[in-house]
């Protein structure tokens, strides 16, 4: 996203420096040692958020950063200028707002400011965290652990929104936010530190409590860092209270401490939707958790067993709402599944076994079917990438794989030969380029745009009709806001399946429009983070098919090889 990959990011440079104490929430007088692994761990993750990868963590920061702090002095254009920094939360938002569930009434809310007029301040602050965590859980790009973290993060919010609607202590936004933000921690190491991440949990497996095995790998626990990046970016007090560790007496604190009950609240939210989320956990041992939380946590807001699978309804049932609202395909097919297991009681073993089965059983006596014609919303077009690898087996390619295969092989052979040449041809590399991508993808056009001082052109470089009708001409800029502007400041691929859908045509150029292309998909090129061309292939007919790990693999090898190659034509 646009959002805090330049104002979030300097903010996080300034404030996240390794020398500070990274564990406040575990007591009141910080020590004066910290621990050196603890340094190395906030000093990666700093670098980490200074790059701007982390799409939709930063802008979370910034998000609350901006409209929690100074929500009594922020006016609603100053929001709407927040939020509409980025088209694709723009849309996700107004498209929320003319949801029943946000907007009863059914009044037409076209902009930001209509929205915040009609659902409210504080509603649309959670709405923009909560689509920012959607985003997260979603992209199919992300390691599949951090889309668990996100998924798990949003369900936790949703799971405190609904408890607090009906205790009504709290603000229900406000609960949302600060049992979603516990997590936060753990979206940064699934973001930055990966493999340190699963040999932090490999470690728990064995023996070692969590806390113990993360101290081991990273020097704090992912809520310490979460509190540690949160505080450093000057976060407010009553959301960064709710990122400790329950103190011992904190039940019976609860009964006279507003931050305590929230702070109680935050922690049952999450171990619950770690509960329900678990995919390995039998029924029986889920409803032991649910006992144990109850007679624990769940009693300071006169929660029982049967209440908290309840709650677990009520968020079931609102993510349902954002999966028909925005076509998400994670959250309607891998997460509500499995709360709807827990809400009927039943294993989700047992449950995932018979699907197997039975989807052996129909491919063993029936041709596979024909997978139907999809589109999607303006946000997915957006935030998906055209190569991305799912947590089930990859569909097959619309192109041939054999085809596909030695169409990238023969292009990274031959552009590695071209790094050889003194000087590095870049004319060549692109036409390497090009044609590698119109014979993998089997695109009926192709184009490459390249940057110029205030542009990106076409020049000579490209094939087919669409080519044919704008060579020569400046056609997009980074500010733009669109699709293009989209794939150029996130530095992200975007597939556009159905480039026919009204909701889509919106985000597309002029240039583009109406028909040139029914699929086409966009790959930045860049050299240090920085774009200097872009990829365009195109088909005449709508792409209902992903593709697989491997093909991602030769893809981005050919195009890291093209920032290669023009960093020497540089130097």
């Amino acid at each position: 996203m646009s959002i805090g990959h330049s104002a979030a990011a300097r903010r996080q440079r300034r404030f996240l420096q390794p020398g500070l104490n990274p564990q406040p929430p575990l007591a009141d007088v910080k020590p004066t040692v910290v621990h050196t692994l603890a340094k190395q761990t906030i000093t990666r993750v700093a670098a980490g958020l200074e790059t701007g990868e982390a799409a939709g963590l930063a802008e979370i920061v910034e998000l609350i950063q901006q409209l929690s702090g100074n929500a009594n002095e922020t006016s609603v254009e100053e929001l709407a200028a927040l939020i509409g920094k980025d088209i694709v939360v723009t849309a996700k938002v107004i498209t929320a707002a003319n949801t029943m569930g946000y907007n009863p009434s059914g009044v037409e809310i076209a902009t930001i400011s209509q929205a915040i007029h009609v659902i409210g301040f504080n509603k649309i602050r959670q709405l923009a965290l909560a689509l920012l965590l959607i985003e997260n859980a979603e992209r199919t790009l992300n390691p599949h652990e951090k889309r668990e973290i996100a998924a798990l993060a949003l369900c936790s919010g949703l799971m405190a929104e609904a408890v607090m609607n009906r205790h009504g202590t709290h603000e229900p936004e406000q609960a949302f936010i600060c049992a979603s933000l516990r997590n936060y921690g753990r979206l940064l190491m699934t973001t930055f530190m990966l493999d340190e991440y699963r040999q932090a949990r490999e470690i728990s497996l064995e023996g070692k409590s969590e806390d113990e095995a993360f101290r081991g790998v990273f020097g704090l626990t992912p809520l310490e860092l979460g509190h540690h990046l949160l505080e450093t970016a000057n976060l407010p007090e009553s959301i960064l209270k709710t990122l400790r560790s329950l103190p011992v007496d904190a039940i019976r604190q609860a009964a006279t401490s507003n931050e305590i009950e929230l702070l109680v609240l935050a922690d049952l939210s999450v171990k619950l939707g770690e509960l329900a989320l678990k995919p390995d956990l039998s029924d029986a041992d889920f409803q032991r958790g649910v006992l144990s939380l109850s007679a624990r946590t769940g009693r300071v807001f006169g929660l029982d067993a049967d209440a908290l699978v309840s709650i677990l309804g009520e968020a079931s049932h609102q993510l349902n709402e954002f999966a028909r609202t925005f076509n998400l395909t994670a959250i309607s097919q891998q997460v509500n599944p499995r709360l709807q297991s827990r809400i009927a009681g039943e294993d989700p073993i047992a449950v995932r076994t018979a699907q197997s089965a039975a989807r052996s059983l129909a491919a063993a006596n029936s041709k596979p079917p024909v997978a139907p014609a999809t589109s999607l919303s303006p946000s997915e077009a957006a935030s998906t990438s055209p190569i991305a690898p799912t947590d089930t087996p990859p569909p097959v390619a619309s192109t041939s794989e054999t085809v596909f295969q030695q169409a990238f092989e023969s292009g990274i052979e031959q552009l590695a030969s071209l790094l050889d040449e003194s000087p590095v041809s870049m004319s060549k590399v692109y036409q390497v380029v090009l044609k590698s991508a119109l014979q993998g993808f089997a695109a009926r056009d192709g184009l490459i745009l390249t940057r110029k001082p205030d542009a990106f052109y076409v020049n000579a470089l490209g094939s087919g009709p669409l080519f044919d009708a704008i060579r020569g001409r400046s056609l997009v800029r980074e500010t733009d806001r669109d699709v293009f502007g989209i794939a150029l400041q996130r530095m992200e691929d975007v597939f556009i399946y159905d480039a026919t859908d009204p909701k889509i045509v919106a985000h597309i150029p002029a240039w583009m429009k109406p028909g040139n292309l029914a699929s086409f998909v966009l790959l930045p090129i860049h050299e240090n983070k920085k774009p200097f061309a872009l990829l365009l292939a195109g088909w005449s007919e709508k792409k209902t098919k992903s593709f697989s790990v491997t093909q991602i693999r030769q893809v981005r090898s050919m195009l890291k090889l093209v920032g290669t190659a023009r960093r020497l034509t540089q130097n």
